[in-house]
């Protein structure tokens, strides 16, 4: 009896490992469209910066992006919006609201490029969607 129930179990053990590894195998990885700030800003792809925030003379001063090439948003979940929309190819954030965006949306978005450090403050270079 006792031999029959360590069968058991050891039968689920094995089919779970099995069913993990399968899935970790399979699973879609995110990989960034865009390798570096260079690339983003000659391909003129749009960028979002959060509207109210130092980010949008630091991109377009600094970066030296185009200020047609910028837009801004309140919420984080415009954000996710414009990328659906493919309104945006990137989104410039401050470090805790990039955390909390990419927390929220993991599934869909990453944070790609380096964080940047102006004056003790943190951000991120951009967060990219995938379809």
């Amino acid at each position: 009896m006792v031999m029959v129930v360590w069968l058991f179990v050891a039968l689920i053990i094995t089919q779970t490992y099995t069913a993990n590894l399968a899935s970790m195998l399979t699973a879609e990885r995110l990989e960034p469209t865009i390798d570096n700030i260079d690339q983003l800003r000659n391909s003129n792809i749009r960028v979002g910066y959060s509207s109210g925030s130092f980010l949008k003379h630091y991109v377009e001063n600094v970066l030296q992006f185009h200020p047609e090439n910028l837009r801004n948003y309140g919420e984080l979940e415009e954000y996710a919006e414009a990328f659906r929309r493919k309104e945006i190819g990137a989104a410039f954030l401050e470090a805790p609201a990039a955390k909390v965006f990419l927390a929220k949306y993991c599934k869909e978005f990453i944070q790609a490029g380096p964080l940047y450090k102006v004056g003790g403050f943190g951000f991120v270079c951009q967060a990219t969607i995938f379809s």
